[in-house]
């Protein structure tokens, strides 16, 4: 969470796009029973995911972005899926990630 919020508040220091309260991490998950027949078959039959109904926003204005797909198992249509990050210096997923996320900000 310390090392998201550090790299948010670089990106958007007035809070305007991405305020601290709408930032939600691990203990703001939900668990889950998942099916083995779901698209993302990697977790367990138990899953912690962000239920992003809970946020009382349309879904059409939200955009779950993780590196763990379990986390988007209830609205998968909402996750954008990073890689994890392994301390690469030339990683460039999040320069590809702000494109993407002003991409959806405009188009919308």
């Amino acid at each position: 969470q310390d090392y998201v919020d550090a790299l948010l508040d670089v990106m958007d220091p007035s809070g305007q796009v991405f305020p601290k309260s709408r930032r939600y991490y691990r203990q703001h998950c939900t668990k889950v029973a998942s099916d083995s027949s779901d698209v993302y078959t990697t977790h367990p039959a138990t899953s912690l995911a962000k239920d992003l109904q809970l946020l009382d926003l349309p879904l059409s204005e939200v955009v779950l972005v993780d590196d763990t797909a379990s986390s988007g198992f209830l609205q998968p249509n909402n996750l954008l899926l990073l890689p994890t990050w392994t301390g690469d210096p030339t990683d460039i997923v999040l320069l590809q990630l702000g494109n993407d996320l002003t991409r959806i900000a405009t188009t919308n």
